[in-house]
C-alpha cells in the first residue's frame, strides 16, 4: 500500500483569495474526504481570512465558527468581530 502525499495545508491557505463573500477558495478533493473539511478546517480558514481582512486586530482569545456541514468545495468567508471597550459590569473585579 502506497501513501501519496495530499494538497499541504500552507499552500491551501495560501490560496484563499478575495471573492464575493469575503476570501474564497476552492477546497482540494483531497481534503473533502470524510469530515476532513468540517470543522477544524473551516475554523482555521475563518481565522486566516479574519487576519487578512482584518490586520490591526488584537490577538485572537475566542473564535465562533459555526459548521451545519461539510463544505461542498467551493467556499467563501466573511469574518465579522466585536470589541468591547471595557467589560460588562457583571466581569468587573469589585
Amino acid at each position: 500500500m502506497t501513501h501519496t502525499a495530499g494538497t499541504p495545508f500552507r499552500e491551501m491557505m495560501q490560496s484563499l483569495a478575495p471573492g464575493e463573500q469575503g476570501l474564497a477558495i476552492d477546497l482540494p478533493g483531497d481534503w473533502l474526504q470524510g469530515r476532513t473539511a468540517y470543522g477544524g478546517l473551516t475554523g482555521a480558514l475563518c481565522v486566516e481570512a479574519a487576519a487578512r481582512l482584518h490586520p490591526g486586530l488584537p490577538p485572537l482569545r475566542n473564535a465562533h465558527s459555526p459548521s451545519p456541514g461539510p463544505p461542498p468545495g467551493a467556499w467563501s468567508c466573511r469574518p465579522r468581530w466585536s470589541a468591547r471597550a471595557s467589560p460588562p459590569s457583571s466581569s468587573r473585579p469589585r
